[in-house]
């Protein structure tokens, strides 16, 4: 059990997340509650900026140097890849967008994305599309791991330069990551993945998975503040996906001293950093890294997977429902999703919340009503949802 594996009963865990205190909290797929710790260490930084100025040496070495390279340190190890390879960006929308415009495309030019990606993850390409010709081709998803390969194989073709899917999707699809990578390198082909959903859920090494970049947010499964998020490029690929977007920082630091040298970029990923930073954020993302680590990504889908799939079978019961994410723990995690019948209100996410302080994520032109358990659920707030679906499936 979890509790066994992070030293800590659930209701410490869930005393160290004041918000679980105030509410049913089924949204991590959104926004994760954040622990005591992680906004404690951005108060803090920001007390400290108040008090010494955000240019003064204190901040800039405690703050802006030391306290950066520290949270890349960490997020690296966490992801067991080099700190070198690993951008710290603002969220996985910027971090897919650094891949995408990152390519130098020609018209003909392809790219392959699953059928379930966020807007995050497919705008990028519709725009990319749009502006130089390039053509997006989609692969249907569905609960055969056998058949998504197939999907996607049928959609690559030699001009394929991009395959793209979320490593777990938004309604909770948990893709077979390795085998898709085996599949697009066959092919001649990059393999990048938005482990949004993924990071803080299963463990995720993007070595073993052995794809092309993987790009991460620290606002939802690790519980960190908005606002932040990771990138990993392999050293091998600093040259393949070039930086479209660029400023003061991105440069080798004797570029400074010579503007009129040859462009020098860094050679680490850092390169796809630039500009100022909401410094005070990163600290929190390394506490909250710090958290999720002593908990342990193995205990925590110990605990979420017989929470969720006493979910998932609650809803198979009804007719009127239909359950969208897989019931194998293989090809799922903690997210829940279930389609409503037409006649479901639009302001169900106000009446759960009016009713039962619940909070989820309800995509009302799709009727898709989405749960996000955690390893802080009960059981009681399992059973909550259940009489919730119970309750619509009665309406």
């Amino acid at each position: 059990m979890i509790t066994e594996k992070a030293g800590l009963d659930i209701s410490q865990l869930r005393a160290s997340i004041p918000a679980l205190a105030d509410c049913v909290y089924l949204n991590t797929g959104t926004f994760g509650p954040s622990p005591t710790s992680v906004m404690a260490k951005i108060r803090v930084v920001l007390e400290l900026i108040e008090k010494q100025g955000p240019y003064s040496p204190v901040v800039r070495q405690s703050v802006e140097k030391d306290g950066f390279e520290a949270v890349r340190k960490k997020a690296a190890a966490f992801l067991r890849v080099s700190a070198d390879e690993l951008a710290l960006v603002r969220n996985v929308s910027d971090g897919i967008n650094t891949i995408a415009y990152g390519l130098d495309w020609r018209p003909g030019d392809e790219v392959v994305i699953s059928d379930q990606e966020h807007q995050s993850g497919l705008l990028p390409w519709m725009i990319l599309a749009k502006r130089t010709g390039i053509r997006v081709r989609t692969a249907a998803l569905s609960d055969n791991p056998d058949e998504i390969l197939q999907n996607f194989e049928d959609q690559i073709t030699s001009k394929t330069r991009i395959v793209f899917a979320s490593h777990v999707t938004h309604r909770g699809l948990l893709l077979p990551a390795r085998q898709l990578v085996d599949l697009a390198h066959e092919n001649g082909a990059l393999m990048v993945f938005d482990g949004a959903h993924a990071v803080g859920q299963i463990p995720v090494y993007p070595h073993r998975i052995g794809c092309d970049a993987y790009l991460a947010s620290g606002h939802k499964w690790l519980l960190g503040p908005q606002g932040t998020g990771m990138a990993y490029v392999p050293q091998k690929h600093l040259e393949t996906f070039q930086p479209s977007w660029s400023g003061w920082g991105a440069q080798q630091d004797e570029y400074l001293d010579n503007p009129h040298a040859p462009l020098a970029m860094k050679d680490s990923a850092r390169r796809y950093e630039f500009g100022t930073k909401h410094w005070s954020l990163y600290p929190g993302l390394g506490a909250s890294i710090e958290f999720i680590g002593s908990i342990g990504v193995d205990g925590i889908r110990e605990r979420v997977t017989p929470l969720a799939e006493r979910l998932k079978h609650h809803i198979k019961q009804f007719p009127t429902l239909l359950l969208l994410t897989p019931l194998e723990e293989a090809m799922s995690t903690g997210l829940v999703s279930v389609r409503l019948p037409e006649t479901t209100p639009k302001n169900l996410k106000d009446q759960l919340w009016d009713k039962h302080r619940m909070l989820v994520s309800y995509d009302y032109p799709h009727r898709v009503l989405r749960f996000s358990v955690a390893f802080f659920t009960t059981e009681e707030e399992v059973e909550l949802a259940m009489d919730a679906i119970r309750e619509l499936a009665a309406a």
